[in-house]
């Protein structure tokens, strides 16, 4: 029977098919080829582009370098300044708690305390409504402590002790006609009107001359009515460091200063900003007019007025930096005849105070050295070319043999023999891509056993949290930990007593970091509570011990927060410790209000001799819902760098108030994913949700 069109057909392909091999350019040659092509077409480009870029490279250079140190400059320094503000609200949260703003030596002593601990500040001060001032401030390296009040007949008294290292205190001043009034002040009226923590504009600090920038935080009474107001100072004359440091990399003819909006220099790395004319409360800081530096006046004067803010209308077209605040403005000046790159950074430090960053080089600086590599790179590409031909010839050879090698050692590999190993032939290249292949398949092998011993760890932590929430009449209770890592340094545990079988005790903590190495400590703490609670201890001792445990363990490389709370359904009453954790949330849904339960001490493992204080709520009721939860909620991000924050957390408890606390947790972590979108997760997040019943 004779065979089909089909079959024949067939055969005759099966006979072309080695024809058509054997007609095919030889993989040799076509390496040769395409390697000498490819050099060719690269170089020839290259050289292209570089001859006839040389301009465009200088001035995208330049303006890459003035955004790197403009930016670097502006993100410095408002890092730098916003510290005041953690400090102003906790010494405002202290107030008539701790801090004694009634008793002037009393409030002496706290601020030269809390001034002692945290050097890089300049002054912390209190000025009441009376005029009276109490302020700590660096005198050099040394610490002071200056006091003044007001008479009724307006005469003003000051006197000035030197805090030593042993706690001594020794008068080094005084002076019975002294100017200063604290209601007079800048810092004071602005916090005055405002009503809020404000900042101050740059300005130059009494008594002493320095320039400087001041956070004020007004107090108040129960009454609402202005007490007096804290103030955190910095001399800006650190400013002129960073300027320094930012500007070296440019050139030696650069210029880079820091200015306000309406032309007051804050920091010049040629310059000593010091004051134009005054003293106390005449001093002012120089203008950029003021000094000799036409550099400097050129590169102010080319700011354009909607920068600086001196007109209305919209201000140039600005390159958004990677800092979010900062604003960056290219602009071209020409200084004594000669062109000049540069550029304007504003950037806000806080509501209300801004500053610009400026900086300026000669083209030639930028362009010389464009021209050299343009006509260097032309050279080397013309040369690759001809190199590339011969060696073309050379590496086709060596290359062709251990390439098939590598073909066939990696097919064994992809079909699972991860106990082959190879050796190509050659070159030592090929030798070490020989070891370094091998090297791989046993890190591989190494990876996968690393693997199955996370899955075992993950598996062991998951026991480690509650496996659900307990039964207590009155209380309804739900937790939750999400981690970023298969394993995680967040925890939350619930525990009961038979002795009061009304009362949670209930603990959150947050270890620094997360992962296997935040996992363990976290293990170790939940081993010492869960030993320890039955007996009875309180939060405060717990956190104690846990402490000097822990800080044995972290030798100074990390710390822990932690909550502990008993949480009593019978009395709706609530007894609490905290090691540095953010405070419990309570949400009143008839009234329609959140409040916290405040009061933190330093977290665990920072200091071993720390101790910690427990505080008592009765003002939870019926209804009332407490959120406990680490900072990897309200501080997730989404692509923007834009936080979650507490407010979204209040509103969606405020929306998921009505369900169970289980309804209410999902609700949250719901918020947080949405809300963070395709962003990765960067930390943990845990959550302990409580709501009170009736019939606790």
């Amino acid at each position: 029977m004779p065979p089909s069109e089909d079959a024949a057909t067939q055969l005759s392909a099966g006979a072309e098919a080695p024809a058509r091999a054997g007609r095919a350019i030889s993989y040799r040659l076509s390496l040769v080829l395409y390697i000498t092509a490819l050099v060719a077409l690269t170089g020839a480009t290259l050289t292209l582009f570089a001859l006839h870029n040389a301009a465009n490279v200088a001035a995208s250079t330049a303006v890459m370098v003035f955004r790197r140190a403009s930016v670097t400059a502006a993100g410095q320094t408002r890092s730098y300044v916003l510290r005041a503000v953690p400090l102003a609200k906790s010494l405002e949260a202290l107030a008539g708690n701790g801090l004694d703003v009634n008793n002037s030596d009393v409030l002496a002593h706290q601020l030269a305390s809390v001034l002692r601990v945290n050097p890089q500040f300049t002054w912390i001060s209190y000025g009441d409504k009376q005029g009276s001032f109490i302020g700590a401030h660096w005198d050099k390296r040394t610490l002071k402590v200056q006091q003044s009040h007001i008479d009724a007949a307006g005469h003003g008294a000051m006197i000035e002790h030197e805090v030593h290292a042993d706690g001594s205190w020794t008068l080094t001043r005084s002076n019975d006609h002294w100017e200063y009034d604290a209601r007079t002040r800048p810092y004071y009226r602005a916090a005055a009107e405002a009503r809020k923590l404000v900042w101050v504009g740059p300005y130059v600090f009494f008594d002493e001359g320095l320039p400087g920038v001041t956070c004020a935080d007004p107090l108040f009474d129960a009454d609402a009515k202005l007490q007096g107001v804290i103030t955190v100072d910095f001399d800006l004359r650190t400013l002129s460091q960073f300027a320094a440091q930012a500007q070296q990399p440019i050139g030696p003819r650069s210029k880079l200063v820091i200015l306000t909006a309406d032309g007051h220099i804050l920091a010049d790395p040629a310059l000593r900003v010091s004051l134009r004319h005054g003293e106390g409360a005449a001093g002012q800081l120089p203008r950029v007019d003021d000094v000799n530096d036409p550099l400097a006046a050129a590169l102010y004067a080319a700011v354009p007025a909607q920068v600086r803010g001196e007109e209305d209308g919209a201000a140039p077209r600005s390159e958004q930096s990677s800092e979010g605040n900062a604003h960056f403005h290219p602009i071209s000046i020409s200084f004594e005849r000669e062109p000049y790159f540069a550029a304007a950074t504003t950037f806000e430090v806080d509501d209300g105070l801004s500053w610009i960053v400026a900086v300026g080089a000669p083209q030639a600086d930028f362009q010389a050295a464009a021209r050299r590599e343009a006509m260097l790179a032309a050279a080397v590409s013309s040369t690759a070319v001809l190199v590339a031909i011969g060696l073309g010839v050379v590496l086709a050879r060596r290359v062709s043999g251990p390439i098939l090698s590598l073909v066939a050692f990696m097919r064994r590999v992809g079909a699972g023999e991860l106990e082959a190993r190879t050796q190509l032939g050659g070159s030592p290249e090929f030798h070490e891509l020989s070891a370094a292949l091998n090297g791989m398949i046993a890190q591989l092998q190494d990876r996968l056993r690393l693997r199955n011993s996370i899955a075992v760890a993950q598996q062991v932590q998951s026991k480690l949290l509650p496996a659900g929430p307990p039964k207590i009449r009155g209380l309804d209770v739900a937790g939750h930990s999400t981690y970023c890592d298969e394993t995680g340094g967040d925890y939350y545990d619930f525990l009961t007593f038979d002795q009061n079988p009304a009362q949670l005790f209930v603990t959150i903590g947050d270890v620094m970091g997360h992962g296997i190495g935040a996992a363990l400590p976290m293990a170790g703490a939940r081993a010492v509570l869960r030993t320890r609670a039955p007996a009875g201890q309180t939060p405060a001792k717990l956190l104690g011990e846990l402490n000097r445990l822990l800080c044995e363990d972290f030798d100074g490389d990390g710390f822990m927060t932690m909550l502990i709370a008993l949480v009593d359904a019978k009395r709706m009453t609530i007894r609490w410790a905290s090691a540095g954790h953010d405070p419990i949330l309570v949400y009143d849904p008839g009234e329609d209000q959140f409040f916290e339960l405040q009061g933190a001490d330093v977290p665990l493992g920072v200091l071993s001799d720390a101790t910690y204080c427990e505080f008592t709520s009765d003002r939870l009721r019926p209804g009332h819902i407490l959120v406990l939860g680490t900072d990897g909620i309200w501080e997730a991000a989404n692509i923007n760098g834009e936080t979650f924050g507490k407010d979204r957390l209040r509103q969606t408890i405020r929306r998921a108030a009505a369900g169970t606390s289980a309804q209410i947790g999902a609700a949250i972590e719901r918020d947080v994913d949405a809300f963070r979108g395709p962003a990765p997760c960067a930390d943990d997040i845990t959550l302990v949700v409580i709501k009170m019943l009736d019939g606790g």
